[in-house]
């Protein structure tokens, strides 16, 4: 299959940065052959000069996610939401696990079409959902994803990934409140740490990164930052337990044996959230 859809350039960029690494699936590796990366190439030089490991950070990031996933579908939940999906392979890769979870994908942009290439690739076309929204607007969230035949009362994996700098906190909470209202969930958040919590030698790179990719915008670009303690404290606020923190060193040891690129826990800038929900009463 042909190399055929355009990407946008940070869609791209990022695609490139994990190569053929994380999403190994059969269906994954069809999609991805659909997909014409060059648009990112040139983000992907740019960024290699603030520092020349991104591909680890992202390799990294995503092989933490994707071991997540896998417990959690293993645990028995079989739905499945990722909030500002994009254009990744991820839900493909969760629906080559087993013949029963279904997935719902929501973004502001690129769903229908999206929606279109999936279908190309997957047998079963209805475990796939595409939804188009602002992820701003939670109420309307959920009412688009209930349409979609997602059932709020049994468990759902929530997955924030690659979403959490472009959104307040306020809008973050206000979605994993609303989301699980009637059931135990488990979500998974992936966040950039605040800059005084980074080694001084390298704090500079999220910024670096993210002023790069701002000069291909045409709209200002906020990021947002979380703490791991205050993400504690918001997830206890609305009944969460066990939660548990991965940052990138503890992830390179467990991906690769050694912490080559990442020795302490302050030498990352992303990390990772789990944690369960309980319902309201």
């Amino acid at each position: 299959m042909t190399a055929s859809v355009q990407l946008s350039d940070t869609s791209a960029f990022v695609m490139l940065l994990m190569k053929d690494g994380i999403h190994t699936s059969k269906n994954s590796q069809i999609y991805r052959s659909m997909l014409n990366l060059s648009s990112g190439r040139g983000l992907l030089r740019e960024c290699a000069q603030v520092w020349p490991h991104l591909d680890e950070l992202v390799l990294n990031r995503k092989s933490a996610i994707l071991q997540e996933v896998k417990s959690s579908v293993q645990s028995g939940i079989n739905q499945v939401i990722i909030f500002g999906s994009g254009m990744d392979a991820l839900s493909l890769e969760i629906t080559s696990l087993n013949d029963t979870v279904q997935v719902y994908e929501v973004d502001a942009d690129q769903m229908e079409h999206k929606q279109l290439l999936v279908n190309k690739v997957i047998q079963d076309t209805g475990r796939i959902m595409c939804i188009t929204a602002d992820l701003n607007q939670s109420s309307r969230v959920v009412s688009n994803v209930v349409d979609a035949r997602w059932d709020r009362s049994k468990p759902t994996l929530l997955i924030f990934e690659g979403i959490s700098y472009y959104l307040k906190p306020g809008v973050l909470w206000e979605l994993v409140r609303q989301f699980s209202s009637h059931a135990v969930n488990h979500v998974i958040l992936e966040y950039i740490v605040p800059r005084d919590m980074i080694d001084k030698e390298r704090a500079h790179i999220p910024d670096g990164v993210f002023g790069i990719i701002q000069d291909t915008l045409p709209y200002n670009l906020e990021i947002d930052r979380f703490e791991y303690n205050a993400i504690v404290q918001r997830a206890k606020a609305i009944g969460g337990f066990d939660i548990r923190r991965h940052t990138m060193s503890n992830i390179e040891r467990r991906r690769t044996g050694a912490n080559h690129l990442f020795p302490t826990e302050s030498s990352g800038w992303i990390e990772i959230a789990c944690f369960k929900t309980m319902p309201d009463k």
